[in-house]
C-alpha cells in the first residue's frame, strides 16, 4: 500500500467522522428544540384547562389567579430546569 493511499483513506475516515459529529450536534439541538417546545405546549394546555374551569362560572376569582400564578411558575421552572440540565451535560462533554 502507498503512504498516498494511506493519506486519503485516512483522511476520508476523519472526514466522515467530522460529518458524523455534526449530525449527532444538530439532532441534539433539534432534540432539546423539540422538548422545549413540547414543554410549551403542555404549559399553554394546562392554561386552557384552568382558563375552562376558572371561566365556567363566569368569574375568576382571586384564588384562581394564584392557581394560575402556580401552573405558570411550575412550567417556568419545568423549562428552565430542563434548559440547565442541557447546559450541564454540554459542559461536561467538553
Amino acid at each position: 500500500m502507498k503512504l498516498k493511499n494511506l493519506f486519503e483513506d485516512l483522511g476520508n475516515g476523519i472526514m466522515y467522522l467530522c460529518s458524523w459529529a455534526q449530525v449527532e450536534q444538530a439532532l441534539r439541538i433539534a432534540s432539546f428544540a423539540l422538548s422545549v417546545l413540547i414543554s410549551c405546549f403542555i404549559l399553554g394546555s394546562r392554561i386552557y384547562d384552568w382558563w375552562k374551569k376558572a371561566h365556567a362560572d363566569g368569574k375568576i376569582t382571586k384564588d384562581e389567579i394564584d392557581e394560575l400564578g402556580s401552573i405558570v411558575g411550575d412550567g417556568i421552572n419545568d423549562i428552565k430546569k430542563k434548559v440547565e440540565s442541557a447546559q450541564d451535560s454540554k459542559k461536561g462533554e467538553n
